[in-house]
């Protein structure tokens, strides 16, 4: 059987074509399209997965014993000393507050509030036929939202 030709490696929502010599895949290749040493730093571990659970052979360079034609997976373990999971570089997500629990700390701008609390206070039928003041606060509303929120 002949070993060149293309094999597919799928990494999370990529799904990639790549040439293979002589059943070699290169890793500059997938490194290239799919910027793996970008993301993940130092000793990162990476290997390809056959559809039979099969793992390629690791070469320097890239990973051999690949049939063309075939679906293979890319796996990719960060290096436990510098990645991400890591307690020294890595710090727990905290969102925004206020230190109010009523008000939201996506919207700061005193202005967009009294705007929608003006639109708030208006009677449904104006809010319903939209008629011009209906519509003029909501524009400016939405328009200090967009700039100032």
């Amino acid at each position: 059987m002949d070993s060149d030709g293309v094999i597919k490696l799928k990494y999370n929502n990529y799904n990639q074509s790549f040439s293979i010599v002589g059943g070699v895949l290169k890793w500059e290749d997938v490194d290239d399209a799919y910027a793996i040493s970008f993301v993940f730093q130092g000793d990162f571990q990476k290997k390809v997965v056959g559809p039979d659970g099969g793992v390629a052979i690791g070469i320097v360079g890239g990973f051999g014993g690949l049939v063309p034609g075939i679906q293979y997976d890319l796996h990719v373990e960060e290096d436990d000393e510098v990645g991400v999971g890591n307690p020294s570089i890595s710090r727990d997500y905290k969102p925004p507050s206020t230190g109010n629990k009523d008000k939201c700390p996506c919207h700061t701008s005193a202005r967009a509030t009294q705007l929608a609390n003006d639109l708030r206070k208006m009677n449904l039928e104006d809010i319903r036929d939209q008629t011009d003041k209906y519509k003029e606060l909501k524009e400016a509303r939405d328009l200090e939202d967009v700039l100032y929120g």
